[in-house]
């Protein structure tokens, strides 16, 4: 199918204004009297034919054996039906062995890197099991440094399950005594720079329910 409308446009002699008719590939300007080739681009363009796909009706056996039915072929196979996947089990124990592995590992490079840290976290853990326990439990007591000179100082740490508890320092002579409430704390004891013991021993006594619990530590004074 061609299209037929005028098409306009302007003489390249003149600059007249010329109508394409139809399927003209030239013409006379009226004006100039030049001969003009159409261009291309006023040219009618053939329309596009469209395509048409013709589909087969599809295939239907209509023979049908009354004799044996079970002979004749369905139109469509049978679906089969998806596999069962069985579960072992082993996925979820394999996991839980794998994770309790890194734990421990984890565990253990903490206790080898940072151990008063990691004594710290161990004994607040066991606390969360024993809080509820009526009698009193020490889960640590410990001193940092252990090792101090003469006009330094010491930092007790301790965590118990306890109400309050009480720290004496036992030394030769000296005593002191120092209430904290709760069972969890730490407190800083500054050393005597003109101390002349050797050592300074520190008594904890947990209290609760009327019962109590006690754990010493020993710190080593030096002079050099």
């Amino acid at each position: 199918m061609t299209s037929a409308s005028a098409q306009t446009f302007a003489c390249p002699a003149c600059g007249a204004a010329l109508v394409a008719q139809g399927n003209q590939t030239q013409l006379t300007c009226p004006h100039c009297r030049t001969t003009v080739v159409v261009p291309e681009a006023v040219r009618p363009k053939e329309l596009p034919q469209p395509v048409v796909f013709v589909v087969p009706p599809p295939v239907v056996n209509n023979i049908y054996n009354y004799q044996n039915p079970a002979s004749y072929p369905p139109p469509y196979p049978p679906p089969r039906p998806a596999p069962v996947r069985q579960n072992s089990g082993c996925g979820c124990f394999g996991a839980l062995i794998a994770l309790l592995i890194l734990v421990t590992l984890a565990v253990s490079a903490l206790v080898l890197i940072f151990p008063g840290i990691s004594r710290q976290v161990v004994a607040e853990a066991q606390l969360l099991t024993i809080q509820g326990n009526r009698a009193p439990q020490i889960l640590l007591f410990t001193a940092s440094p252990y090792n101090a000179r003469p006009g330094q100082s010491t930092v007790l740490n301790w965590v118990t399950n306890a109400d309050h508890v009480q720290i004496e320092l036992v030394s030769a002579g000296q005593a002191t005594t120092w209430d904290y409430p709760g069972g969890t704390g730490k407190t800083v004891v500054p050393l005597s720079a003109n101390s002349s013991v050797d050592a300074m021993e520190f008594r904890l006594t947990a209290f609760k329910s009327g019962l109590q619990d006690t754990a010493t530590l020993r710190v080593v004074v030096g002079r050099r």
